[in-house]
């Protein structure tokens, strides 16, 4: 059987609230060359019962199963080698891709072998909230993998959660690229390391709303804020990915951006990471490269 273009990942845990309208959303797409693969990370609601109902005749559906828990991070690992598509998403049990989602883009890169990463606007709603849009730009924007990396490590994951990135699956085969990290930073590590492996390649922006992502007490945007993981992610990945070529200009704008969040984020950190900020700091400052002297 031949690969897909899209192969779309999904992790789940106890998601019964929302796995049908996931599945819905992938079966309506107007573009259909895709395989949907899903993986149940130790659900103990009626998740998989759900799941396997809706999906488990489906031919271009593949149900996998951990026996027990073992957390976002490791279950979209196992994911990965999964995926025989061209093209790769990452789409949680709790969001929904939009019926034109897949055919909008694959329009734009089926014959674009040089671009890497694919990124898009989103509503986010739910729980009685006002949906809010989140839109970068006006303009479809392309950058060179080097710039968005540089726009990513220093600004944060301004494109939002794992529902707007696609990714070229052979851009993480050299090197082999796994997600790591904690639920705050899992995503936008790998995708900055991902952009710094292929700094020659490209990366777009749509500024189509493609995905629905919805808020609700147990969703990891709304977990890791309310525990202070967010705000400990803010200072930890800098410090993580500093084995990576960033330029001085680059670390110096990393390093005001962290002194200014230090007085916004420092006094809401749990007790045992008050001194995070100032660990952040000092590494950034001591990985500084001399400037040459003429």
């Amino acid at each position: 059987m031949s690969a897909p273009f899209f192969s779309i990942c999904t992790p789940v845990y106890n998601g019964e609230a929302f796995i049908a309208q996931m599945l819905e959303s992938v079966f309506s797409q107007s573009f259909q060359d895709w395989e949907l693969i899903i993986m149940n990370d130790g659900s103990t609601d009626r998740t998989w019962e759900i799941v396997t109902r809706l999906a488990g005749n489906h031919p271009q559906v593949r149900l996998l199963e951990n026996p027990q828990n073992i957390g976002q991070c490791e279950t979209l690992n196992r994911l990965l080698p999964e995926a025989r598509g061209t093209w790769v998403g990452v789409l949680p049990a709790d969001d929904q891709y939009r019926a034109h989602t897949l055919r909008t883009i694959h329009d734009y890169v089926r014959d674009r072998e040089d671009l890497n990463l694919w990124t898009h606007s989103r509503v986010s709603a739910g729980d009685g909230a006002v949906p809010d849009v989140i839109l970068i730009r006006n303009a479809l924007t392309e950058w060179s993998a080097d710039t968005l990396a540089d726009e990513l490590f220093t600004r944060g994951n301004v494109f939002g959660g794992m529902a707007n990135y696609l990714f070229r699956r052979t851009a993480i085969l050299e090197p082999k690229l796994t997600f790591a990290g904690d639920d705050s930073i899992v995503d936008l590590s790998f995708w900055i390391r991902l952009l710094k492996a292929h700094p020659e390649a490209r990366a777009v922006y749509h500024p189509d709303v493609l995905s629905y992502v919805a808020k609700h007490a147990a969703s990891l945007s709304t977990t890791c804020g309310l525990s202070g993981a967010s705000s400990i992610g803010v200072f930890d990945l800098p410090r993580q990915l500093l084995y990576l070529n960033w330029s001085r200009p680059v670390r110096l704008y990393q390093i005001a951006r962290l002194i200014k969040c230090a007085f916004t984020l420092g006094p809401d950190l749990p007790p045992g990471n008050r001194w995070l900020p100032l660990w952040s700091i000092l590494a950034l400052v001591k990985s500084l490269p001399r400037p040459h002297k003429e």
